[in-house]
């Protein structure tokens, strides 16, 4: 899938409301018991698991992270050098 073509998101209705049945027995708060009642429909899944393969496969961040850590180490080495003068 090209990165620049999005599928359209799923439309919910406006004032609808996630069922949240909390797994029996076992610890489980209501934010997990929300996005686990969300995840069950198969549109909002699909939506999902797009956005998360787009972030996780954007090269980017990572690009910028070490372009930023060689212009810090740039400064941390010039720092250290003895001031003439």
């Amino acid at each position: 899938m090209k990165w620049h073509v999005f599928r359209k998101s799923p439309e919910l209705p406006a004032g609808s409301r996630w069922p949240i049945h909390k797994r029996p027995g076992e610890y489980e708060s209501d934010v997990d018991a929300l996005i686990r009642a969300m995840l069950e429909r198969d549109d909002v899944r699909q939506d999902q698991q797009v956005a998360w393969d787009r972030w996780w496969l954007d090269p980017t961040p990572l690009i910028r992270t070490r372009s930023a850590a060689r212009e810090l180490e740039k400064t941390a080495g010039e720092s250290e050098k003895p001031a003439t003068g």
